[in-house]
């Protein structure tokens, strides 16, 4: 499974270049739609590195790149590289992608696995910035993350759980075993 940026991301980049000064070049045979780079681009398997980059002087996050050993946001006005188009609108989506490269554990999918008892599944996107469809439901991937232990000192951040129940805090919400579902005003649907 690849998350990829989709085409509605791929215009607001493209708008964001332009404001930065520079253009972003459509010309799929070259680079993968970042601009000028190589023509003998090969797909990237397993752990391989991506090729792509952050090119112009914008500080906005472009997306996130498998760098061979990590997941790294690249910041920039463009993107330059074969893979400029596989790039991931995320750490948590790129961390998915490459789990078995960096030792982590998947849970969710088809199959529903599940995490272990000290652990929760992150779902990529779930941040209490707004409702994750389905909620790690499949097809979502997450990644197993241990859950915190001590939420004393958390500052408020209500929210509902992807259990349909509410928590005062992020971390309360990850030390029930659940991930983020919403951002919530003390109701959830």
């Amino acid at each position: 499974m690849r998350m990829l940026i989709g085409s509605a991301t791929l215009a607001a980049l493209t708008m964001m270049a332009v404001a930065c000064g520079s253009s972003v070049a459509d010309d799929d045979s070259s680079s993968g739609g970042g601009g000028d780079g190589p023509t003998n681009c090969t797909p990237v398997t397993g752990c391989e590195a991506q090729d792509a980059a952050g090119e112009g002087s914008c500080e906005a996050i472009i997306g996130t790149k498998w760098d061979g050993a990590n997941c790294v946001d690249m910041s920039g006005c463009g993107c330059a590289g074969c893979d400029c188009d596989d790039i991931y609108p995320s750490l948590q989506a790129c961390e998915v992608e490459h789990a078995a490269c960096l030792g982590l554990t998947t849970c969710g999918g088809p199959d529903d696995t599940q995490c272990t008892a000290t652990e929760y599944c992150d779902f990529p996107g779930s941040d209490g910035g707004g409702f994750i469809t389905g909620c790690g439901m499949a097809p979502d991937v997450g990644i197993c993350r241990p859950r915190p232990t001590d939420c004393t000192n958390e500052p408020s951040t209500p929210n509902c759980g992807c259990d349909g129940n509410f928590y005062p805090t992020y971390c309360d919400t990850n030390a029930a075993g659940v991930d983020i579902s919403t951002g919530s005003d003390g109701t959830c649907p």
